[in-house]
């Protein structure tokens, strides 16, 4: 419950904010309808809040490196927790600083003619001292607020780490099944060559023209360059050496050239 003194200096500072005046302060503290960028959402802010928002966001999102739809609603959740967990650190000083302010030599400056206070314990009482007892009045007497904060704060904060384990679990997940493509296309891309290799190299022996690509496309849609094939030809034929060489007791064997 807020005493006669708070009151009173807000009463005192109510009566000096009247708001902008000017049409360009009118303009700085308007609030404004603006399309969220991530979201699609209208949402009524400062453009200032908006800003620095969306610069939050942009790096935490930009930090967990989504990669489809559903990473980035994730991410987007993490950064909202962050971002809400800040905003009740900044409520938590608020509400102290609304507790000192009475006690700050400048509004009793200025609500009132008596500037001395009376020395409640006997030795010399300081405006730094009343601002200090003052915090710790109003986490006593409005303790239910910090306790709201509190709980407030424990949602996000689990809300936002059950959203960061589904963003990676999906991340990891994502990247196994890449992994797993990748190595299948290595795969199949390697046989695919080999084989075309050797069209090649029966065609050779045979004195007739070869165009894999054409005479015996891939199922799978690979092609390759004259020189690719070349190269696959020598290493095949140089494995072939290298495995009879091993099976003869590497005896030199005598290879016709690739």
């Amino acid at each position: 419950m807020a005493t006669e003194a708070q009151i009173e200096a807000n009463r005192c500072n109510a009566l000096k904010s009247t708001g902008p005046r000017t049409e360009n302060g009118k303009k700085v503290t308007r609030l404004n309808a603006y399309r969220h960028g991530l979201t699609g959402q209208i949402e009524v802010v400062t453009r200032d809040e908006k800003e620095a928002r969306d610069k939050f966001f942009a790096e935490i999102v930009s930090g967990l490196a989504p990669a489809n739809a559903m990473e980035n609603q994730f991410a987007y959740a993490v950064a909202d927790g962050h971002w809400r967990l800040n905003r009740i650190s900044s409520i938590e000083s608020n509400l102290f600083t609304m507790a000192a302010i009475p006690h700050m030599p400048k509004y009793e400056q200025d609500c009132s003619e008596e500037s001395s206070t009376e020395d409640p314990g006997g030795a010399a009482w300081t405006s730094a001292m009343d601002q200090g007892f003052a915090s710790a009045m109003a986490f006593v007497e409005d303790s239910t607020r910090f306790q709201l904060l509190t709980t407030y704060e424990a949602r996000i904060h689990r809300n936002m780490s059950k959203s960061l384990k589904q963003l990676t679990d999906l991340q990891a997940t994502r990247r196994a099944a890449e992994a797993e493509h990748a190595t299948t296309q290595n795969t199949l891309r390697q046989q695919a060559l080999e084989e075309a290799s050797l069209h090649c190299r029966l065609a050779e022996m045979e004195g007739v023209p070869c165009d894999p690509a054409t005479d015996y496309p891939d199922p799978n849609g690979f092609v390759f360059s004259s020189a690719e094939i070349a190269q696959s030809i020598r290493r095949i034929s140089h494995l072939k050496a290298a495995r009879q060489a091993e099976s003869s007791g590497w005896t030199p064997v005598k290879r016709r050239a690739a």
